[in-house]
């Protein structure tokens, strides 16, 4: 496969990333077959893109600036916990964002529409904002685990998402390392 694996993200803060960190050395401790993200390459995805010819991240780049442009800086608070698709059959653990005034979903959409001209169909699934903690191997695995996520009441500061991100994903076997290669300024 060819091309340039894209996404496009919004970067939370490094406190932010720092108790995500904390809380998954938490989890750690209970025994499960989980792949664990890297907590300085969090991130909330808007959407993904796929492998991607390298001359279109310019045209991607534009089309996420004509997205945001006169939009308002979403206010954002790391907040909660999950699992999709549900706590029984878990396949990703996350932590959840509170979209205050719903300003990220609307840049969300807004993504979609642009990236629709440009030929990537939309997302069937609803948006559901979220920082994945991990993601399940073997869901019977990890049912102590899944219960003490599920009684964390997790919190982090409120932010303000400054940018969008046009992002590079490259596989390794220590998990996935995210190479920002267009910041698109919110407003």
């Amino acid at each position: 496969m060819g091309g340039i694996r894209t996404f496009i993200a919004v970067d939370i803060p490094s406190q932010s990333k720092e108790k995500i960190a904390a809380l998954q050395r938490e989890l750690q401790a209970f025994p499960g077959r989980v792949s664990w993200t890297r907590a300085e390459g969090i991130h909330v995805t808007l959407k993904f893109l796929g492998n991607v010819e390298g001359n279109r991240i310019d045209a991607i780049a534009q089309a996420v600036s004509r997205a945001v442009a006169g939009k308002p800086r979403p206010k954002l608070r790391v907040s909660g916990t999950g699992a999709f698709p549900n706590w029984r059959n878990p396949r990703v653990l996350w932590v959840g964002l509170v979209d205050e005034g719903d300003m990220l979903r609307d840049i969300q959409a807004a993504v979609e529409r642009e990236l629709e001209g440009l030929g990537f169909p939309r997302e069937e699934r609803p948006f559901v904002p979220h920082l994945t903690l991990a993601r399940v191997k073997v869901p019977a695995s990890v049912s102590a685990m899944v219960a003490h996520l599920r009684e964390t009441r997790f919190e982090a500061d409120p932010f303000e998402a400054t940018e969008v991100l046009v992002m590079r994903s490259d596989l390794k076997p220590d998990g996935a390392e995210y190479t920002p290669l267009r910041r698109v300024p919110i407003g």
